[in-house]
C-alpha cells in the first residue's frame, strides 16, 4: 500500500510526501503523480519526504534515482531509506 500527498510548501516548493511501500505497481503510480504535477509547476524546487516509507524495492530505488536526477531532494525516512537516499546521491555523482 502507498499514500501519495502533493503539498505546496510554499511559492517556491512542493513536497511529496510518500508513506508505505515504494515497489511493485506503486512505482508507476508515483512516476505518474511526480511527472503530472512537474508539468504543471515549472521552476519549483521539489521534495520529496520519505518519513512514511517502510520499504523501498529495487524499482524503487530506481524510481527515486530518476527523481533526484530530475531535480528532487530528499528528506527524512528511517535509517534504510536514508541510506538508501544518500547512495542514490552518490551514483549521481
Amino acid at each position: 500500500m502507498l499514500r501519495i500527498t502533493v503539498i505546496s510548501s510554499d511559492e517556491n516548493t512542493v513536497r511529496f510526501k510518500l508513506e508505505g511501500s515504494i515497489s511493485g505497481p506503486w512505482i508507476e503510480e508515483i512516476r505518474q503523480v511526480w511527472e503530472s504535477t512537474i508539468k504543471s509547476s515549472n521552476g519549483l524546487s521539489y521534495v520529496v519526504d520519505l518519513d512514511g516509507v517502510s520499504f523501498i524495492g529495487d524499482g524503487g530505488t530506481e524510481l527515486l534515482r530518476e527523481l533526484s536526477e530530475a531535480g528532487a531532494s530528499f528528506r527524512g525516512g528511517g535509517l534504510s531509506t536514508r541510506y538508501i537516499a544518500q547512495e542514490v546521491k552518490k551514483a549521481l555523482g
